[in-house]
């Protein structure tokens, strides 16, 4: 391990409440009883601390729920994350979120790691009620908020926890050394799988584990069956014989038993054989040691794991992939995507929410570890959700780019609707509108001038009234000024590079550079090749008009299934192009 990361989890053990972050501490016993206070029932009835403990011993006993347990939170604590600076613009910013990566990625739960935390911690969400829990370290002391950046985050043993109602000081801690500890709702994250809406029970939840103890239970009675019936020593059969003495059929099984060791037979067994009986005599094996009739062991337990999978909110392909055999590809994939959205989603939402803030957005204010600027990433890296977002995503910009050419809705309204879909993100939004001549939320850049911000104004002033009305200002003169501060205001932003100020200066940018145009003198238009320019001879060529000029331009046609390579642009109507092929419109600008 790097030396800084030596320093960092020594660090976080020196502000840690926990006991076992320390050398030489000798675990207590103030909770030993708890553990052996069995009550004569499966577990202890919802909610009490002996209820967790129970689910928690159950759980390790049950191979079908250990099994899909382990399943699901491999599944979940390898997704690699990664956190990531809600505004790219700024490099402070992406030096920062690659050194929270890296705490949370190796330094997570005093250096093990977050998969090895991750995993304690989902063990606790899905197999107790009372969820879980992370402590964050921080400086400062302990039972006070944390000031500055966190160090660290470590997880809390659940059953050590206790809900106390309180916004700032919610969990009280009993360490394993038997010492208590409030914890500053700054200090801990916590969480629980379908927390109970009655007030008193402070969100302690319904685990997986508690919905699905019954039909676990099930399948744990016919495992313990199958043993005691058929895997133990029982009493197999009963040999009932008539007309031979009962020496005469234990000397031929004792003789044959021993010659059946001698040939090494340690499970199997050939036939006995007894001469030289009356020809009354008779044999009858009445058998003690099989299972019932009709009792079908695969559609039990089939049918016990598809309700576990319901219990945990997952498709059954995740936990039982026989379930499954000789789906269809589509079913497959429906199946994968609706987990996605199911309990494992739900998860990945929780702690991205809890942790990093919301998904989207300048910033967030409900993050407990990470900084308002950045954000929390879980990135699957599956092949299938990511081909089926492309699909979907290049679906979405057909349609979009069809609305627009038809004039349905405006450029500005498809980028909206790909920034709600998350095709775009608000910082490429406000980039590309910029470019057009308009502010985020629609006015022209030009209107910048007007703004009453004081910022604003600085970054707008060119030393003269009214600079929008050009007829009263010097042109070349106006030019200068101009570029003059562009150059000053890109400085600026360098200078003060907060994200509020970057934006500012961005827009202050895009209103200078329309300006500019204004003033600018506008090159000639080079002569037209003989034949190039043509009118329309009637409506039929044109839906646009059909007495209007227009220009045959190598713009292939964004209709889908069109062919079309070339279309006629109408520049006395926005320079809107109609496809030579199929005749459809389209803006060019949106493509």
């Amino acid at each position: 391990m790097p030396l800084e990361a030596t320093k960092s989890v020594e660090l976080a053990r020196e502000q840690s409440i926990q006991a076992r972050a320390r050398e030489g501490v000798v675990f207590g016993t103030s909770n030993v009883l708890l553990y052996l206070s069995t009550v004569g029932q499966l577990v202890a009835p919802w909610w009490s601390k002996q209820r967790d403990l129970d689910l928690d011993d159950f759980w390790k006993k049950c191979p079908h729920l250990s099994g899909a347990l382990s399943m699901l939170v491999s599944k979940v604590a390898t997704v690699p994350i990664r956190v990531e600076p809600r505004d790219t613009g700024v490099k402070a910013h992406f030096r920062q979120a690659e050194d929270f990566t890296i705490m949370l990625v190796e330094e997570s739960d005093f250096g093990s790691g977050w998969v090895d935390a991750l995993s304690k911690g989902l063990t606790d969400f899905w197999a107790t009620d009372n969820g879980v829990f992370l402590e964050i370290t921080g400086d400062g002391k302990k039972d006070k908020p944390i000031e500055g950046m966190p160090t660290g985050l470590e997880h809390l043993d659940s059953h050590q926890c206790t809900r106390t109602g309180d916004p700032e000081f919610p969990v009280l801690y009993q360490d394993i050394d038997g010492k208590l500890y409030k914890l500053h709702h700054t200090r801990v994250a916590f969480a629980s799988d379908m927390p109970s809406s009655r007030a008193r029970m402070k969100g302690v939840g319904y685990c997986a584990t508690s919905r699905v103890l019954d039909i676990a239970q099930n399948l744990y009675d016919d495992v313990i069956y199958k043993q005691e019936k058929m895997g133990s020593r029982p009493l197999r059969a009963i040999l009932l014989g008539k007309g031979i003495s009962t020496t005469v059929i234990e000397d031929a099984l004792t003789i044959s038993n021993e010659a059946f060791d001698n040939q090494g037979f340690s499970r199997y067994a050939k036939l006995p054989l007894i001469g030289d009986i009356a020809p009354e005599a008779a044999l009858q094996l009445l058998s003690l040691s099989q299972l019932p009739d009709g009792f079908d062991e695969e559609k039990d337990v089939t049918l016990g794991m598809f309700a576990m999978a319901l219990g945990f909110n997952v498709p059954i392909r995740w936990i039982w992939p026989a379930a499954v055999t000789g789906a269809t590809r589509a079913d497959a994939m429906y199946q994968h995507i609706a987990g996605l959205g199911g309990g494992v989603g739900k998860v990945l939402r929780i702690l991205t929410t809890m942790l990093g803030g919301s998904e989207r957005g300048s910033r967030h204010s409900q993050g407990k570890f990470l900084p308002p600027h950045l954000k929390l990433v879980f990135d699957f890296q599956d092949d299938e959700q990511d081909r089926m977002r492309a699909d979907i995503r290049e679906t979405r910009a057909k349609t979009r780019a069809t609305d627009v050419g038809t004039g349905v809705i405006t450029v500005r309204v498809a980028r909206e609707q790909a920034l709600e879909d998350g095709d775009l993100t608000r910082a490429q939004f406000n980039e590309m509108e910029l470019a057009d001549g308009r502010t985020p939320d629609g006015a022209d850049v030009l209107s910048l001038f007007g703004s009453p911000d004081e910022d604003m104004q600085r970054l707008l002033d060119l030393g003269v009234d009214n600079p929008l009305v050009v007829s009263e200002h010097d042109a070349p003169e106006m030019v200068e000024r101009i570029q003059a501060k562009m150059v000053e205001d890109q400085t600026a932003m360098y200078e003060r590079g907060t994200p509020a100020m970057k934006a500012k200066v961005e827009q202050a940018l895009a209103a200078l550079k329309k300006l500019l145009t204004l003033y600018e003198p506008r090159p000639p238009e080079p002569p037209k090749e003989e034949g190039e320019k043509q009118t329309a001879p009637d409506a039929i060529d044109s839906p646009v008009a059909s007495d209007h000029s227009y220009t045959v331009v190598p713009i292939p046609c964004p209709l889908p299934g069109c062919t079309g390579q070339s279309a006629k642009q109408y520049e006395d109507h926005g320079g809107l192009c109609v496809c030579t092929e199929c005749g459809c419109t389209f803006d060019p600008e949106a493509i």
